[in-house]
């Protein structure tokens, strides 16, 4: 972590780099999941479709982000402090 944090690089894209990283994770395992769980037996009703599953993975994703302004948010309070 010391390489990372000495990288002439703002922290703030450190921290905004590992959500990325982690929120694609995050859809990759989901969608890992979801073909399993289909191949397993899962019935999907008729009126779901790709739209939904977009949707799913928008949330995911904004969720995530969403996550990284907290931590960012409470990051720039503690170092005013």
């Amino acid at each position: 972590m010391d390489k990372v944090l000495s990288t002439p690089v703002p922290r703030s894209a450190i921290i905004f780099s590992k959500v990325l990283n982690a929120a694609l994770r995050l859809i990759f395992q989901a969608t890992i999941i979801l073909a399993l769980a289909i191949i397993f037996g899962l019935k999907i009703s008729a009126t779901f479709s790709s739209l939904n599953l977009m949707g799913i993975y928008a949330s995911i994703f904004l969720l995530s982000v969403e996550a990284f302004f907290v931590v960012f948010g409470i990051s720039v309070e503690i170092d005013a402090s």
